[in-house]
């Protein structure tokens, strides 16, 4: 397995990127105790707030810190992110400051000063830290296609438009109340803390929306960010509904002639949330589908994965150690599906898992998702986890390996008894990566090598270095021979047309056209007997072969070549067509395991 080591992000890059996982890693904590902290502090006035501002305060913490974490998986692809972290900080210190200097900061002067230095300090850093890491070309980057604006885009960029616009006033509404003496709901405003955490939160969503909104195809992964900052929220509300809100003081708001009290409030605002992370998905969902509609069988989100792994699984560099290679990864991805999308098997749903698995593989060491990561990151972990730690397993992966095996065992019993040998060949972690992996590759290789730009080989070695047979100089005549004439095959829509249900006249029926079947057939009819031969893969003739082995792949195999062992250790080469193996004559021999 070759993997591509790209330009190395420099010192100061570095040293954003992990003054970026700190605060993440600081707030992510910061969120848990202030979660926990009400339920254990029962006495302490600071956690009488309205639990929607608590609530809000909780998320826009969560959020600061993904929008951070995410930042650092590549702070040159996403320093726009980084930038929107660093701007979240500076609202976070400014709304702690408005806070502080309003009549609602009274007897709260020492927590607010606390918090606007803690903001300003963070903000200050994370601007400096940018400044030192100018901005550089990423060396490799999201495929952009260059087709016009979609109709999804501009119901996009309207709708987060519109909500970052709505979101500020938000804000500004929430920090000007403090300021007006006569206001009717000035309660709500007794915990100047949670007033300004939630507008850091709606602010932080605001700026993300409206950054959608101005380069809406550029910025398609923030939208994950904006729905993450809701379901943040709705998770915190969650909980607190769970726990009870008789923490946070009783409270009623008052409209017209209709009063509701805080469990009503809070299951709006958790409604809202659900509203909200189901709109901004389905839009998600249908610009992503109108901006990558070149794919049949992948969703775009699968395409983007494997158009991330290609980048990294398939080695080349040009001279500014930038990566390069003959075919670009976007169009293997689009190789691979016009590839898979060309025959039906019911082991295709394997390949989405496994690409699905390769995105979130990361998240068990608690580093971002595949395609978040910049490309010599990609290039380390899958070395690592992926090759490394598979030939010499860590003690993690041991005591992974007997909980999936435990697993297995379970699933096993419900069958039926089940021998020490059989549960010993059943598929542990070790086995579940290697499959992922073997997938990945598999996909990878078929969209790459299988391109005619990566056969022939330049003057400094590079390509593969395959000549098709026709192009290939020949000191003799190539004439072809067709001794036998072509087979009668009976397809399943010539029996329709027919409107037969079942056939009656056959002696012997043989399930399997291969060597052995063949044989069977003619010893059989010899004899005088009836023969009937069932055969699952289609009929090509000799004169429909080609030299596109994709093409050939996807005709002659049992599920395009995709099949794999049920421990995933192994893939299984089993031609699947009229005349079996006598047509399809590689690979079908292994030697068997010693148990």
């Amino acid at each position: 397995m070759a993997v591509q080591p790209s330009l190395n992000a420099n010192k100061h890059e570095n040293r954003l990127a992990f003054f970026l996982s700190l605060i993440a890693g600081m707030r992510m904590f910061v969120a848990l105790a202030l979660i926990i902290a009400p339920y254990i502090l029962r006495d302490l006035p600071f956690f009488t707030a309205p639990p929607f501002f608590f609530t809000n305060t909780v998320a826009g913490v969560v959020l600061v810190a993904l929008t951070a974490w995410f930042a650092s998986g590549d702070v040159r692809r996403f320093r726009n992110l980084a930038v929107i972290t660093d701007m979240a900080l500076w609202l976070g210190a400014a709304s702690y400051l408005t806070m502080l200097i309003s009549p609602a900061g009274a007897g709260w002067q020492i927590e607010l000063l606390l918090m606007v230095g803690t903001y300003s300090t963070l903000a200050l850093i994370v601007a400096y830290l940018l400044w030192k890491a100018a901005p550089e070309s990423p060396s490799w980057s999201d495929w952009v296609s260059e087709k016009a604006t979609t109709t999804w885009e501009r119901i996009g960029q309207v709708v987060y438009g519109a909500f970052g616009i709505i979101s500020f006033i938000a804000v500004a509404g929430s920090l000007i109340g403090a300021f007006i003496p006569s206001n009717p709901l000035a309660d709500l405003w007794a915990q100047p803390v949670f007033v300004a955490g939630s507008a850091l939160k709606i602010g932080t969503l605001g700026i993300l929306s409206l950054a959608v909104a101005l380069k809406i195809r550029q910025r398609l992964k923030l939208m994950t960010l904006v729905i993450l900052g809701h379901a943040g929220s709705w998770v915190v509300i969650t909980i607190l509904a769970i726990f009870g809100y008789w923490r946070f003081g009783d409270y009623t708001l008052t409209i017209g002639s209709m009063t509701v009290g805080v469990s009503e409030i809070m299951f709006g605002a958790w409604l809202l949330d659900v509203v909200i992370i189901a709109v901004f998905g389905f839009i998600q969902n249908r610009i992503n589908a109108s901006v990558v509609d070149h794919v049949n069988f992948f969703a775009p989100f699968h395409f983007r994965v494997l158009e991330a792994l290609i980048e990294t699984l398939i080695e080349g560099s040009n001279e500014e150690g930038k990566s390069f290679e003959r075919v670009e990864p976007y169009q293997c991805a689009l190789n691979t599906d016009v590839y898979l999308s060309s025959f039906h098997s019911n082991r295709l749903f394997l390949a989405k898992l496994a690409l699905m698995g390769t995105e979130y593989m990361p998240l068990m060491w608690f580093k971002q998702p595949m395609t978040w990561l910049r490309p010599e990151a990609r290039h380390d972990f899958i070395n690592r986890r992926f090759k490394q730690e598979i030939l010499e397993p860590p003690a993690r992966y041991r005591f992974l390996d007997r909980i999936f095996r435990g697993g297995n065992a379970l699933v096993l019993r419900t069958r039926g008894p089940i021998t020490p040998a059989t549960l010993d060949a059943t598929m542990n972690f070790s086995d579940l990566l290697e499959g992922i992996m073997r997938f990945d590759m598999q996909m990878t290789y078929l969209g790459y090598y299988g391109d005619d730009r990566t056969w022939e080989k330049d003057e400094e070695g590079n390509g593969i270095g395959y000549v098709p047979f026709s192009k290939r100089p020949k000191s003799f005549k190539v004439v072809p021979r067709r001794p036998h004439p072509p087979l009668e095959v009976t397809l399943p829509e010539d029996i329709a047309r027919q409107g037969v249900d079942v056939i009656h006249d056959a002696d012997v029926v043989i399930i399997g056209s291969g060597a052995a079947g063949a044989m069977m057939a003619e010893r059989l009819l010899e004899r005088g007997r009836s023969v009937l031969m069932l055969e699952r893969g289609i009929y090509s003739h000799p004169d429909t072969f080609n030299e596109n082995e994709i093409d050939m792949v996807s005709r002659l195999y049992s599920d395009g070549a995709l099949q794999i062992s049920q421990s995933l250790r192994f893939t299984i080469l089993q031609g699947s067509a009229v005349g079996g193996t006598t047509v399809v004559n590689n690979a079908v021999c292994f030697d068997t395991p010693e148990h």
